[in-house]
C-alpha cells in the first residue's frame, strides 16, 4: 500500500499540532503509530523532539500499550485511512490521546470525511 507525500507527514503533523494548540516545543508526547508499513517514514519519527515513539502493527499492540498509560500522558495517535475505523471507538476515548491523525490516501472521500466529522479528535493529511 502506497502513500503519497508520507515523507511529509511528520513535518505537517508538527505544523497541524501547533495550528491546534498543541505546542511540541513545550510538551513532551508519546507518538503511537499504527501502520502496516513499519519502515516506511520511520526514519522521518527519529527527528521529533523530546519524543517517545511507538509504532505497531497490530491494533491489539497500540490498544495493550495505550492500556499502560497515565491519563496524564500526551499521546499523538497516527493511523492510515484504511486502519482508523477499527481503531478509533477503541482510543478515542482515552484522555491520554490528543490527537488522531489520519494519513489519506486520496482528499475525494466524502463517506470517510461525513465519518470522521464524528470524532472530534480526528485530523486528517493527504
Amino acid at each position: 500500500m502506497h502513500f503519497p507525500h508520507r515523507s511529509s507527514v511528520l513535518s505537517q503533523l508538527l505544523i497541524d499540532s501547533k495550528n491546534n494548540q498543541i505546542s511540541p516545543k513545550n510538551l513532551v508526547f508519546t507518538y503511537v503509530w499504527l501502520t502496516t508499513e513499519p519502515n516506511v517514514g520511520a526514519d522521518r519519527l527519529d527527528q521529533l523532539p523530546d519524543s517517545q515513539i511507538f509504532v505497531a502493527e497490530q491494533k491489539s499492540e497500540c490498544v495493550d500499550f495505550l492500556s499502560t498509560i497515565s491519563p496524564l500522558d500526551k499521546i499523538i495517535f497516527i493511523v492510515n485511512e484504511q486502519l482508523v475505523r477499527n481503531v478509533v471507538d477503541l482510543i478515542h476515548h482515552q484522555c491520554a490521546v490528543k490527537v488522531i491523525f489520519v494519513i489519506r490516501s486520496s482528499m475525494n472521500n466524502t463517506e470517510f470525511d461525513e465519518w470522521a466529522k464524528s470524532y472530534v479528535k480526528v485530523r486528517t493529511f493527504f
